[in-house]
């Protein structure tokens, strides 16, 4: 079996050190099941222009080894709708991983974090992570290649006033896994029941700091670890 992981959205807490830890057991855990190819799309924000941001992220890069990498500031239009900009850049990927073949597509946002990895299963053709106030969630989701075809692919990528998870899935589908956001150093939001703080056990490190850079000597680096556009 083939999967592909597409990583899209905001970078956020991705370049915290424990995220990377979380990706490559990931990655680890879905190589269990077969090959895994790893998709990259980052937003650029405030903690990746950090002294302490790049350091990491160059780390993240050469560990995950992704097969595509970008990262950029804006999208030329409709940058500020939320469902436009996270749909755009999952559709991205996933266009992107059209000139090979998979079975799944793994969909997660670069701060979240599945506390149980056994938990993921590849036996339903759509299955999402819990989320108390929707019938899927976008944080995470698992596609075949099937529902890619017949479902992903023919949805809209328009402006949208409210979060995918609230448009794309119109019908309940699987909730396999309980997943969390890694809001800030030991804050990590759930989203089972309700807004509940997570508990992750062995998940955090000593806390590290992360100081600003000036903008143009933070592009440089950046260019030299992964692709950068500043508008696409």
């Amino acid at each position: 079996m083939r999967i592909a992981l597409l990583i899209s959205g905001h970078c956020r807490t991705f370049v915290y050190q424990e995220q990377r830890i979380f990706f490559e057991k990931l990655i680890n855990y879905l190589s269990q099941f077969g090959t895994c190819d790893t998709y990259l799309m980052l937003k650029t924000d405030q903690l990746m222009q950090t002294d302490q941001g790049i350091i990491n992220l160059e780390k993240i890069i050469k560990s995950l080894n992704p097969v595509y990498s970008i990262a950029f500031k804006q999208w030329r239009e409709n940058d500020d709708n939320c469902y436009y900009s996270q749909m755009k850049m999952i559709r991205h990927l996933v266009d992107k991983s059209m000139t090979s073949t998979y079975d799944y597509y793994v969909r997660i946002r670069p701060d979240t974090i599945i506390p149980d990895m056994e938990e993921i299963k590849f036996n339903q053709p759509l299955c999402t992570s819990r989320k108390f106030d929707a019938v899927g969630n976008d944080q995470f989701f698992i596609m075949s290649k099937q529902a890619v075809n017949e479902w992903f692919l023919n949805i809209p990528i328009i402006v949208v006033n409210t979060s995918p998870e609230y448009y794309i899935f119109k019908h309940s589908v699987d909730k396999c896994v309980n997943s969390g956001l890694v809001r800030s150093y030991k804050k990590i939001q759930g989203w089972n029941l309700y807004h509940c703080h997570l508990n992750v056990k062995d998940y955090w490190l000593p806390e590290q700091i992360f100081r600003p850079i000036p903008y143009d000597i933070f592009i440089n680096k950046l260019k030299i670890i992964m692709q950068y556009n500043e508008v696409l």
